[in-house]
């Protein structure tokens, strides 16, 4: 494939890169130049690479359904005579001749002794009717590329006897090739606007995923379970984890005066809080006075 190729030749140019400085007093612009490395062709390597993979993700799409199949199920029972009918048009002549024109290069299609019609004044008016009638072509069959539909033409000659003789018949396949193949495709998607199968299912360009979008982020200090709920986790302070302590050994002795205790101490806990919130704006004699006033309530509850 070309991208591997264009790989190896990357790899190459960095080592005989790497060997020429070393050898060489040459500044790294020179060497990028003499080792076909330089930002420009540099970009349009990448932008070739770029090209050959979507053409190859576009071959590869294209190649998994033949021209009458369908993976709505509700319409499979439109696929054999569609079939049908396909198969029937590759022992015409019209199907390759129109509705796109031959370039002036190219005198005639077939082989003149193939037995094959040329495009007539009447099959250029027939098949002008059929792009009228379908309007816009979903752009991989308007912007028709022979290489993408490679791997569904090797699929068709498998399947389709008819189709490999006419395409044998051709008169110069350099010239002609292309617009045989784009005649051949555009009837194809005639016969599937027709029979009532999606045309875009096959020549529409689908839409890529984002892999650079990355997934929404919860909340800061929110764990996220799957249904999608939230639950608020909170690290306990110091003087809450005392407090705590100190309840759970009297509830070893006395279940219901530690549960009053507890009510007590959370309540003390939360106005202890509700005056911290507040620090930021009290003086040294103020903090010193509250210090003073935790450790003789925390006293009490340790008599208790």
């Amino acid at each position: 494939k070309l991208s591997e190729i264009s790989s190896k030749v990357k790899e190459v140019s960095a080592e005989v890169s790497s060997k020429v400085q070393k050898s060489l007093p040459l500044d790294d612009e020179l060497v990028k130049k003499l080792t076909l490395r330089s930002d420009d062709l540099q970009a349009e390597h990448d932008l070739i690479d770029a090209q050959e993979t979507r053409k190859e993700a576009v071959r590869d799409y294209l190649s998994t359904l033949l021209p009458w199949e369908t993976k709505d199920e509700a319409r499979e029972i439109l696929v054999e005579e569609c079939r049908e009918a396909m198969t029937n048009m590759t022992k015409e002549g019209q199907t390759f001749t129109g509705p796109f024109d031959l370039p002036e290069s190219a005198v005639r299609m077939f082989a003149e002794d193939s037995g094959i019609e040329e495009a007539t004044e009447e099959s250029k008016v027939e098949a002008s009717k059929k792009v009228e009638k379908m309007g816009s072509l979903p752009q991989l069959l308007d912007e028709f590329d022979l290489d993408a539909h490679v791997g569904l033409i090797e699929r068709l000659f498998k399947v389709d006897k008819e189709l490999v003789r006419s395409h044998s018949l051709l008169e110069s396949a350099g010239k002609t090739e292309q617009f045989f193949w784009k005649n051949y495709f555009f009837h194809c998607a005639f016969i599937r606007y027709e029979k009532g199968l999606s045309v875009e299912e096959i020549w529409a360009i689908q839409a890529e995923p984002d892999e650079n979008k990355a997934a929404p982020e919860s909340p800061s200090g929110q764990n996220l379970d799957e249904t999608g709920s939230v639950e608020l986790t909170f690290e306990p302070d110091d003087d809450e984890a005392e407090i705590e302590s100190v309840l759970n050994e009297d509830d070893d002795d006395a279940t219901g005066t530690g549960a009053g205790n507890t009510s007590a101490a959370k309540s003390t806990i939360s106005e202890y809080e509700m005056v911290d919130s507040e620090s930021d704006k009290m003086d040294d004699a103020e903090l010193d006075e509250l210090d003073a006033e935790i450790e003789r309530e925390l006293a009490e509850i340790e008599d208790i």
